[in-house]
């Protein structure tokens, strides 16, 4: 069996960080969101996969290139535009596909168990697609079975007819890829319609259900809560230094180079990554990772946040449940307030609890700027002077 990973798009949600890169490619737990897909991958022996991608595609084919080093073997398809995720799954088809296909997105984080679900049905020679319970169907493709048939699979709808949604992972025959190939010569560019066409033409498509090990991320909040989930099953490694007085505790892994100086606490799950340098008199709280590169000045405490690569966070700083992406400069006495929010999401508003801020790269805070909960600062920000920020500030902004 062979894999094709649905990788093209953007993630305009999940702006400001796909700005500078396509979503399966934001760090979560010091990885990539489409690492820990290809790692599901050959954790059930399926090691030869086609990338299909578009959007970026240079930060995705220089991070995994031919997939040596990962075990795999890796080739790429390029969907120029993304036109919908049955285009984008014929981008990937190829003239010998004679057999099963496993069709999963790369904007999703999946485990090993969730392959192995559906992977475990191929026998059965039918179509399949994985599902599992959701809180808020209505925001997904709500999927209803007659017992473990797939019956009927809506996209968005405004009254859910069943708490079962679609989770973008297939197994699709040879006759369903042809279906496929129908659905997009007659302008039906997604998977769901393909799969509702093949329902209404009496294909029995097997509705694989699970619970959890698939994790969405949609919006720049729910990289906190996904972060804190994979930390959850992280083991602990220490491969840097860590001074005479630094206490570390729990599962907690540091990357080689970096140094905890004295006086520093690191609770865990945490993950620091390689080249760092911590301290002293750092606390880092657990749901924390930090990437690397990363200065992080003393008296300076870390709590449930992402903070990405080469950013450097000056002394006394309090940053707590926020995401801080790639390069951004952080000086002394800086401050995320954290509390419950209504966020504004596509003209709706949604109460998100206890956020922080979201912080794009390469912005610039000067000493004894304080962010308010839900705070988006959009890349390049520049503050130069003590600030108190209570609204949203814009790409490239200037705020004296």
């Amino acid at each position: 069996m062979r894999a094709v990973i649905l990788a093209a798009g953007e993630g305009l949600r999940l702006r400001p960080f796909t700005i500078t890169r396509p979503k399966v490619m934001m760090p979560v737990a010091g990885r990539p969101i489409l690492d820990y897909v290809v790692e599901a991958l050959r954790e059930n022996a399926i090691t030869d996969i086609t990338m299909v991608v578009g959007y970026q595609r240079e930060r995705i084919q220089s991070y995994f290139e031919n997939g040596r080093r990962f075990s795999v073997e890796i080739g790429y398809a390029h969907q120029a535009k993304q036109l919908g995720t049955a285009h984008a799954l014929l981008q990937g088809r190829r003239a010998d596909d004679g057999g099963p296909v496993l069709v999963v997105p790369g904007d999703n984080l999946v485990d090993a168990t969730t392959i192995r679900a559906i992977v475990e049905r191929a026998d059965e020679g039918r179509p399949a697609m994985v599902v599992t319970f959701s809180p808020n169907p209505s925001k997904y493709g709500v999927v209803k079975l007659d017992g473990e048939t797939v019956a009927r699979i809506t996209e968005k709808p405004s009254e859910s007819m069943s708490d079962l949604i679609n989770t973008g992972i297939y197994l699709f025959t040879p006759k369903m890829m042809e279906l496929a190939d129908w659905a997009v010569r007659a302008s039906k560019f997604d998977l769901t319609d393909v799969i509702q066409v093949a329902i209404e033409r009496g294909e029995r498509i097997l509705g694989v259900e699970i619970e959890g090990h698939w994790l969405d991320i949609v919006y720049p909040w729910d990289i906190l809560s996904v972060n804190t989930r994979i930390l959850a099953r992280t083991a602990g490694r220490v491969a840097g230094t860590v001074e005479q007085g630094a206490v570390v505790q729990g599962p907690v892994s540091i990357g080689k180079g970096t140094v905890i100086r004295s006086g520093s606490y690191i609770r865990g799950p945490a993950v620091i990554g390689e080249g760092c340098d911590i301290g002293p008199s750092v606390v880092v709280f657990p749901s924390t990772s930090v990437g690397d590169n990363v200065t992080v000045g003393p008296f300076t405490e870390l709590r449930n946040s992402v903070v990405h690569n080469n950013v450097q966070v000056g002394a006394s700083s309090y940053i707590a449940n926020s995401v801080i992406d790639d390069g951004t400069v952080i000086r002394s006495h800086f401050v995320t307030h954290h509390g419950d929010k209504l966020m504004t999401v596509e003209g709706d508003l949604v109460p998100v609890p206890d956020i922080g801020a979201m912080v794009g790269d390469s912005c610039s805070f000067a000493p004894q700027c304080v962010l308010a909960p839900g705070v988006v600062v959009g890349r390049r920000a520049r503050f130069e002077g003590p600030s108190h920020v209570t609204r949203d500030i814009p790409n490239d902004a200037l705020v004296l």
